[in-house]
């Protein structure tokens, strides 16, 4: 097992720091928060309670929270802005380095076209002041060269600076030259000051106060009366500026030699302190909240709050070790305890600051946890590197170390203390990583420090306490539990809240305080929840770490800040407050400890000690609201009374804020939608990406924790319909309805009577070329060959065949007659009609003409139409143009048909279509006619249905066979 000798060091003493040992609770804000330069010359706050800050690199307006910067890109005529002033109107005057002027209105740089006197006044040397009187005059002063005179927007009037020095306009002017003082009410008083003390001046309860001389100050009242203040101490002749307070304090600020504060006491000023000193203090200021701003030359700013005097701070620069400070307590001998990381402490005695660094075993953090005085005379240090007891007579003296360790294989590991509880004997519960210790008081007082273990499971434990039944309350790693006399009793099981991860625990008048970290506070009595304490009942936050019981009153450290849990008589609890706003170094508290004179509360920024009995518990002011930009597409539109937001890109955001300096932090803000009910936030922008359409109007409104609600402001906008939704599209819509309607209707009749006329010129070409196709069929040529046919069966005494040629050749032209007039006739008369004709050939030409006609059994030939008069013309051209020529031969017709279409090809076995055409014989116009009609009418049939018709004439030689092949697909027509 190895030896952890290092605990038995010796302490390492630094030098003493013989030092004021605290400190005011300074706010410093530099470039790194937002500054445009740390070089600092002028502050004021304007109207609307925003600070301005004058800069070696322009003007920069702080609201709390956020700075913005206005420099040359912005319009300022030069960076280096020297003094800001405001006039009565709420404009602020920029006096600038080069001897320019830059106004500023309503947050806007202005142009020399809205203010032509921005060009007539300067460059040149510098005004170093400007004054507004009860006219509106502006008067501007230098001091090598003349002073100016302005009414706005463009008369400049120049004038000596000897004349008039000084105005105060809102209680009347004040007018000072270097030998007369002449008051609002007109009287005069001879004076003899120095022009140089003239502009060190201000204004107090009916009275102009001037820095005269190096120990006093007069003022002058409405009546002329004249009152020399006798200060105390001598001031330095590096006077910059001067001003009473609220409290009747007078603040004279000089360059180097600090800022001199004087109270009255019993009617005489006497120096309360000097701030700052050894700052180059270029102006200072006190806001409307009461705190005091510095601007320091080459420091940026420094704000001191309004309740400094009850308020002091101890950090690195009062001596300290660290500025992280973990634990904090007083001792009996009034010495305060500090407890850093890196196993530092520091206590402060009589003004002076000691410190100590602990002897550590390891490199880690070494965090100093809970420091307390044990009623033997020790102060008990607990840490990450154990338990050290020292002796309060003399802390330098010597170290007691307690260690805890726990043991594996290879080493024996230090356990850090996470706390440890005195209870009313003495005795000691201490908190480890993994157990529970108890170290009896009279071992302590017996310089024994030996700890036994309790019988518990080893598991991470967190706090302990003892109530006054001498029960031992602790929570672990599953949660709280009571260990007494009959036994333990868990509380996860009942209440799952109390098996959270509790980190404090704190026992006063029967009930239990229970710290739960993220949770809030928990109120035990008789083993029962009586209040769960959150937010909603006044935390400033549900992150509670520490817990310190004084005078029945319970602090609460939390990261927001310090809360004081209280009942009153009937029971109730009640929830103070203490934030930066009240002086607090920082908001995140890490310890607490209390006495009767002060608060003192731990941070990562040092300790802020809070006197209880002088803090001066003021009102906060009302709060006041702005909206500082509405943004829509991009473009600022706060100015715009109740703009139009398109539907298509209706993304709004609202920024406002509420200037506010003590406890910027503070401010809730709370905002509504048409006087519906009020939401509450800590953001101080809004964004609005889903409102329908409509007439909205928001309203915001803001409060600190003390306050009233401020006047809440508004803004009305309107959500536009989307245009689909608009009276204007209704209408338009409306037109081209019926608009295309009337369109629709016009375009509908004159395609019925285009289509009527087309129909009465298909009809007219139809019955033309029925009428040509009769012809061709019942031409000159085959009636002069049949008949003579018949002829020569008479002759020859066949008067049989001559009887049933002239019968066929009857029949054939009386069907032709019969149809002249129908456009479809069925499949089977036409079958009918080409048998006659075929037959009237056949008998005429004998065994020169063969022929067959096939038809698919599928065919209904009574129910199918056919265009009449097409197929005869084909048939006599194939005979007399493809068989004839060559004597002989054979004509075939095959009928067949599918779900839509009808097919028939016409096949002869004769010379063939190509050489028919090069034939003298056949070169002719009538030889040629029947076939020509029969495309047209077919051409016509397809425009007339609407339905694809095909016909083709090939010949076979080229596809190595004899004869013409003549393809027809019509479309399939019942008579159904």
């Amino acid at each position: 097992m190895k030896k952890t000798c290092s605990f038995f060091l010796l302490l390492l003493f630094s030098t003493c720091f013989d030092l004021f040992s605290q400190s005011y609770p300074y706010r410093h804000y530099s470039v790194d928060d937002g500054l445009n330069s740390n070089t600092v010359y002028d502050i004021i706050q304007d109207r609307r309670r925003f600070i301005w800050f004058a800069t070696s690199a322009g003007v920069c307006r702080f609201d709390g929270k956020q700075f913005r910067r206005y420099t040359v890109d912005n319009g300022l005529g030069d960076n280096e802005v020297l003094k800001i002033r405001m006039d009565n109107q709420g404009r602020l005057w920029l006096l600038q380095f080069n001897g320019t002027i830059s106004i500023i209105e309503d947050d806007n740089v202005c142009v020399d076209s809205i203010y032509p006197v921005i060009k007539k006044v300067g460059p040149g040397f510098f005004y170093s002041n400007m004054f507004s009187d009860s006219l509106d005059n502006i008067w501007l002063y230098s001091k090598r060269e003349r002073g100016s005179r302005i009414q706005l927007p463009d008369k400049v009037e120049f004038y000596q600076p000897d004349s008039i020095l000084l105005f105060q306009t809102n209680k009347g002017d004040w007018k000072v030259n270097r030998q007369t003082l002449i008051t609002p009410e007109g009287s005069h008083s001879p004076v003899n000051f120095s022009q140089q003390r003239l502009l060190l001046w201000d204004y107090y309860k009916d009275s102009l106060i001037i820095m005269v001389t190096d120990s006093g100050i007069v003022t002058v009242n409405r009546k002329n009366n004249i009152e020399i203040i006798k200060l105390d101490v001598k001031l330095p002749s590096s006077v910059v500026n001067i001003f009473y307070d609220n409290n009747e304090g007078i603040w004279v600020t000089t360059v180097k030699e600090g800022v001199y504060y004087f109270t009255k006491k019993n009617g005489e000023y006497k120096l309360f302190d000097i701030f700052l000193k050894g700052e180059y203090i270029t102006t200072t200021f006190r806001d409307n909240e009461g705190n005091v701003w510095f601007s320091i030359h080459g420091g940026g700013v420094k704000m001191l709050p309004w309740n400094f005097k009850s308020v002091k701070s101890y950090s690195e620069e009062n001596g300290l070790s660290d500025k992280e400070v973990y634990a904090v307590t007083v001792d009996s001998k009034k010495r305060i305890w500090f407890g850093h990381k890196y196993g530092k402490i520091d206590f402060v005695e009589n003004n002076l600051v000691h410190n100590i660094n602990l002897p550590s075993s390891t490199n880690n953090l070494a965090r100093i946890l809970k420091i307390e005085e044990h009623p033997s005379g020790y102060i008990m240090i607990a840490g990450d590197e154990g338990l050290c007891f020292l002796n309060i007579e003399d802390p330098k003296k010597k170290i007691n170390w307690k260690t805890f360790n726990f043991t594996n294989q290879s080493s024996t590991i230090i356990q850090p203390v996470k706390d440890f509880f005195i209870d009313a004997s003495g005795d000691v519960y201490v908190i480890t990583q993994e157990a529970i210790h108890s170290i009896k008081k009279t071992d302590i007082e017996k310089s024994n420090f030996v700890s036994t273990p309790m019988d518990l499971p080893r598991k991470r434990y967190y706090s302990v306490c003892t109530d006054d039944r001498q029960q031992i309350w602790y929570s672990d790693f599953d949660g709280l539990i009571k260990m007494g006399s009959k036994g333990s009793l868990a509380f996860n099981s009942r209440y799952p809240l109390l098996g959270k991860r509790l980190v404090d625990l704190c026992f006063n008048k029967g009930k239990i305080y229970v710290s739960v970290l993220g949770y809030g506070i928990i109120v035990i009595e008789n083993d029962s929840i009586i209040k769960h304490i959150t937010t909603e009942q006044g935390l400033l936050s549900n992150h509670c770490v520490r817990l310190f019981l004084f005078k029945d009153k319970l602090y609460v450290s939390t990261n927001e800040g310090l809360n004081i849990v209280s009942t009153d008589k009937d029971n109730t609890f009640i929830i103070e407050q203490v934030t930066t706003a009240d002086g607090l170094i920082s908001n995140q508290i890490n310890d607490v400890f209390t006495d009767d004179q002060n608060i003192y509360a731990a941070t990562l920024k040092g300790v802020s000690v809070i006197n209880r009995r002088s803090t001066v518990h003021k009102s906060p002011p009302q709060p006041v609201i702005y909206f500082t930009k509405v943004l829509w597409q991009g473009n600022d539109i706060t100015k715009i009374k109740k703009p139009q937001i398109s539907y298509i890109d209706k993304y709004l955001r609202f920024d406002f804020i509420s200037p506010i300096f003590t406890f910027p932090g503070g401010v809730t803000y709370e905002y509504n939608l048409n006087n519906e009910k009020w939401i509450s936030t800590q953001n101080t922008s809004l964004e609005f990406n889903s409102l329908p359409p409509g007439d909205y109007t928001l309203q915001v409104r803001s409060k600190l924790k003390d306050s009233v609600w401020s006047n809440p402001i508004e803004y009305s906008f309107k959500i536009l319909q989307p245009f689909y939704k608009t009276s204007w599209f209704y209408l338009i819509i409306f037109v081209l309805l019926i608009s295309s309607l009337i369109l629709f209707y016009a375009l509908r009749i004159r395609r019925i009577k285009k289509e009527q006329i087309i129909k009465l010129e298909y009809e007219h070409k139809i019955n033309y070329l029925q009428n040509q196709a009769l012809q061709a069929m019942v031409n000159p040529h085959f009636i002069f060959n049949s008949l003579s046919a018949i002829q020569q069966q008479i002759n020859a005494g066949d008067s049989i065949k001559a009887g049933s040629y002239l019968s066929r050749f009857a029949k054939l032209l009386r069907k032709n007659l019969e149809t002249i007039n129908e456009n479809y006739i069925s499949l089977a008369e036409e079958i009918e009609r080409i048998n006659l004709y075929l037959e009237s050939e056949k008998m005429r030409l004998e065994e020169k003409l063969q022929y067959e006609i096939k038809m698919s059994v599928s065919l209904s030939a009574n129910e199918i139409l056919i265009p009449s008069m097409v197929l005869q013309p084909l048939l006599e051209n194939a005979i007399w143009h493809g068989i004839l020529p060559q004597g002989m031969g054979t004509l075939k017709i095959a009928i067949s048909n599918d779900d839509k279409s009808l097919f028939i090809q016409i096949e002869d076995n004769g010379i063939g279509i190509n050489q028919a055409i090069k034939s003298p014989s056949n070169n002719t116009h009538r030889k040629h006619f029947g076939l020509q009609i029969t495309k047209e009418r077919l051409s016509f049939l397809a425009k007339k249905l609407n339905k694809a018709v095909e016909f083709s004439i090939s010949d076979l030689q080229e596809s190595g066979s004899k004869g013409t092949l003549v393809f027809i697909s019509l479309p399939l027509i019942t008579n159904e």
